[in-house]
């Protein structure tokens, strides 16, 4: 009862993503008050007091950003700054950037696996566990240092999703990260496309947006309307990732997410796509400079896919006569 404070360990958030314009004062208190008032409010209590430790948990959000997380973000900040500036007052201050904390807090319900799944899938960020944090804290109160980061992740994935963590301020990661592999990108959509008159083009893009939407939603496409906003569908900032990473792959666009958070409608998006496949020369199908054993395959299932019957046979017929007598097919 009357032993001294020999150490603070500040792991205490509130998570609540919305983007800026659409959060209001209250949200922005609730997700701020929590970790970055919080940590103001221990500094001010042990400003006199020489603590063995110091310890706060930041977010890699604050490093590398997440559509929604602008209060999140902002608050670990303010905790890795509080480090930085008790250690300049001869004090002791850590803080640590954390990844996906898999087995206890927020992502540890079973309603979040998904999310954890989404995580590492798209962006590549690789869960971790309360034991591996403990023993980085370990580690990081050995070295003495102020601040870490402990957030194992696949950078080409993640490189791929946020192009800014290719900039000179992640630079030395990039350098450790192996190598990027090629492009690989899928055409079957995209060939179909092309084939079609420029008024079929948009409703044909929204057909394909709905297929994945469904996909991502766990839903069929008769309940995707066209005109609901991708906010009101249940796209969220982790859905939102997964989004454009597979419209980047299916049409070749890479797709800003602040886009996809900002109240816009599958129609919106759509036609977003259509004017960019129409104004970029460069976005044609690449499908005709596939090996011809591999571009039978494609183009068999994309016509599987996309056209009735009658047409399936029609057009692998043409398939059939062009790639015998050597012609392109595109």
């Amino acid at each position: 009862k009357n032993k001294p404070i020999r150490g603070v360990i500040h792991a205490a958030a509130v998570i609540k993503d919305n983007l800026m314009s659409n959060m209001s004062e209250d949200d922005w208190r609730n997700v701020i008050s929590a970790k970055a008032q919080g940590a103001r409010n221990l500094d001010a209590i042990f400003k006199d007091t020489k603590l063995d430790i110091f310890v706060m948990f930041s977010s890699i959000a604050a490093h590398i950003g997440n559509v929604g997380q602008s209060a999140y973000a902002s608050a670990n900040l303010v905790c890795e700054g509080i480090a930085q500036n008790r250690r300049a007052r001869g004090l002791h201050g850590l803080a640590i950037a954390l990844g996906a904390i898999s087995d206890t807090g927020f992502l540890a319900s079973d309603d979040h696996t998904a999310l954890l799944n989404t995580l590492e899938k798209t962006a590549g960020i690789k869960p971790i566990t309360s034991d591996t944090v403990i023993d980085y804290l370990d580690d990081a109160l050995r070295r003495n240092d102020t601040l870490g980061i402990y957030a194992p992740a696949d950078w080409q994935k993640l490189n791929a999703i946020l192009p800014y963590t290719t900039t000179n301020a992640f630079s030395l990661i990039s350098q450790n990260a192996s190598a990027k592999s090629a492009d690989i990108t899928d055409d079957k959509f995209l060939h179909m496309f092309h084939k079609k008159s420029e008024k079929e083009q948009e409703a044909f893009i929204i057909d394909v947006l709905k297929e994945e939407l469904a996909i991502l939603l766990l839903t069929s496409t008769s309940k995707i309307e066209h005109n609901t906003s991708l906010v009101d569908l249940g796209i969220d900032s982790l859905l939102a990732m997964e989004l454009a990473l597979s419209v980047e792959k299916t049409f070749h666009i890479k797709l800003d997410q602040r886009y996809l958070a900002a109240n816009v409608t599958v129609k919106d998006l759509a036609a977003a796509i259509h004017h960019d496949l129409l104004s970029n020369p460069n976005m044609q199908t690449s499908a005709s400079n596939l090996p011809s054993h591999m571009m039978e395959e494609h183009l068999e299932d994309l016509v599987s896919r996309h056209m009735s019957d009658e047409e399936k046979e029609q057009d692998s017929k043409k398939i059939q006569e062009k790639l015998s007598s050597g012609e392109k097919v595109a």
